[in-house]
């Protein structure tokens, strides 16, 4: 057997090997292994050196070619390399030598320089990456984009997904800022929406979750906080606490009060003093006003009638007058709302009825029948002037008849008279129309002791004003007019002697007095110096006695010029 011989510098064999061959790399020139020129390469064994594709290079050592990005260096079987796009679903950059597989969902077409990821997911560093919340993958641009002011997205999401209208997203566009009471909840990774937190939770401070309330407090659905319960208040620390012994609170509150009657001496409540009150929460104990005195639980001051007792938000009681349209009477206790139909000035101790309404048997106001009307604070309702009450409704008087206003009947006027157009009075052929005080009227003459004091006065002044001016030729004896007396109405001494043609008419005088008189005709003589006599005579004793009378002048002048303009 002939013996083995080493193989020259930069050659390798194979065991049993009959020759040598170079390292990829190199070549043989028939002697020795060579390195490859640059911008060539070889495999192991080759022969020669292959020439790289142009934009290639060949690597330090000439092992192979680098060729472009998306080829990868090949030889075929002849072992001559060449640059070959890499397969489907591999890659390969400008650092890379040969192509790489790409990752789980991810594919690539022949000769790609990078993978293409699947929906929310972006090529980095080698790999497919998740958008972080707050983000999506732009496609145009395979790069993550932050979400709108008014948008959010959640890992991986391939679009952003608008918050609900008026509201904005958290600074880090991961959740929508939900209104109060309300907490924003994903349904899947495309879908979100604000959802009302529970009854007894509240919403967290960034409204991503609905929190259970703490001890002793409690919440209703939707509620943007949690309340303290009742017999409870909330501490410094902003937690629940249960009141001291003896006192109350209300759900909610911040504090614990004594009841009514009673005060915080700062360890426990106290009862007020026989003589003073509190109201609940009081620190201390207040004493009644003048003319007021406690009532039987020492909780307020018995006010006076149209008057109910106030506290101030200082604590300080006092009686305040009831408002316009409330009203209390001595027996109650507080003011109360007058009822409808029913009206009170402030300060009042009864409502009375409106006009147009009447008090009902049960105490209160009823608006009045159709056709009628009263006054305020009336007990009944009227029918007008020429009409009656026919027990259902007001009927028109017809005829000769009349009536006043509130009649229940009609009045034939009297053989002679007529009705006026109104219905409302009998014009008299003899005297004036009078209506009694029950309801009937009649013509009553100018020439009785019955005339009313208002026809007399008229009657009276007319004399006086006619001789005081000396009209016409009337002729007038005397006139006595005694001062009036207004006195509740009533008449203590009227006569006038009227004498035209020589006639004397007595009116007045029912206490028979002394008359005063100048008898026309015989008395002075008669013919013109008696009348002149008469006539001067009258006007003196006129203006002595009536016509300076400035109580009549006061009282009635306004009847009475009525009258006289008729």
């Amino acid at each position: 057997m002939a013996d083995c011989l080493s193989c020259p510098e930069h050659s390798n064999s194979t065991a049993g090997s009959e020759y040598c061959f170079c390292k990829s790399g190199m070549y043989w020139n028939n002697t020795s292994c060579f390195l490859c020129p640059e911008m060539s390469a070889s495999h192991e064994g080759a022969l020669n050196c292959t020439t790289c594709p142009p934009g290639s290079t060949s690597i330090i050592n000439g092992t192979s070619c680098t060729c472009p990005e998306g080829l990868m260096w090949i030889l075929d079987e002849e072992g001559i390399g060449s640059c070959q796009p890499c397969p489907t679903d591999t890659w390969k950059d400008r650092n890379m030598l040969i192509c790489s597989s790409c990752p789980e969902v991810s594919t690539s077409m022949p000769g790609s320089t990078r993978c293409s990821c699947s929906e929310g997911k972006i090529w980095r560093n080698s790999s497919c990456l998740n958008c972080v919340p707050g983000t999506y993958r732009n496609q145009l641009m395979s790069v993550c984009t932050e979400c709108s002011s008014t948008s959010v997205s959640q890992d991986g999401a391939e679009r952003c997904i608008e918050c609900p209208p008026g509201s904005l997203a958290m600074p880090n566009r991961t959740i929508c800022l939900c209104p109060k009471g309300m907490v924003w909840t994903w349904s899947n990774k495309t879908l979100g929406s604000c959802t009302i937190c529970p009854e007894n939770t509240y919403p967290s401070s960034d409204t991503s979750a609905c929190l259970p309330c703490p001890l002793f407090s409690t919440s209703a659905a939707g509620s943007s906080a949690c309340s303290c319960i009742a017999g409870t208040f909330t501490n410094a620390n902003r937690t629940c606490s249960v009141c001291p012994s003896g006192t109350s609170s209300k759900a909610g509150s911040d504090h614990c009060s004594c009841p009514a009657g009673t005060f915080w001496n700062s360890t426990q409540c106290k009862k007020c003093p026989s003589y003073q009150i509190s109201q609940t929460g009081s620190l201390q104990c207040q004493t009644c006003p003048q003319g007021t005195s406690p009532s039987r639980n020492q909780t307020e001051c018995s006010c006076p009638h149209g008057t109910e007792w106030n506290w101030t938000a200082q604590n300080i009681g006092f009686c305040a007058f009831c408002p316009v349209n409330f009203y209390k009477s001595a027996q109650m206790l507080s003011c109360a709302p007058c009822l409808p139909h029913s009206t009170s000035a402030a300060g009042s101790s009864a409502c009375s009825c409106i006009a147009g309404t009447f008090r009902n048997a049960n105490r209160t106001c009823s608006v009045c029948p159709s056709g009628t009307s009263s006054k305020a604070g009336s007990g009944h309702c009227s029918c007008p002037a020429g009409t009656f009450w026919n027990k259902t409704s007001c009927q028109a008087c017809e005829g000769s008849s009349v009536s006043k206003i509130g009649a229940l009947k009609c009045q034939r006027c009297p053989l002679g008279a007529v009705p006026d157009k109104a219905r409302s009075s009998c014009s008299c052929l003899n005297g004036v129309w009078t209506w009694g005080n029950h309801g009937n009227g009649s013509c009553v003459s100018i020439k009785t002791s019955q005339l009313s004091s208002h026809h007399i006065l008229t009657v009276t002044l007319q004399a006086c004003t006619t001789a005081f001016m000396a009209v016409g030729l009337l002729l007038l004896s005397v006139f006595l007019c005694r001062k009036w007396k207004g006195r509740q109405g009533v008449r203590e001494d009227v006569r006038i002697l009227y004498t035209p043609g020589g006639e004397t008419v007595h009116i007045g005088d029912p206490e028979g007095g002394q008359e005063r008189s100048t008898q026309v005709g015989e008395a002075e003589g008669g013919g013109e110096e008696g009348r002149e006599a008469a006539r001067g005579e009258g006007a003196r004793q006129v203006d002595n006695e009536i016509c300076q009378s400035e109580e009549i002048e006061e009282k009635l002048s306004e009847n009475i010029y009525d009258d006289m303009d008729h």
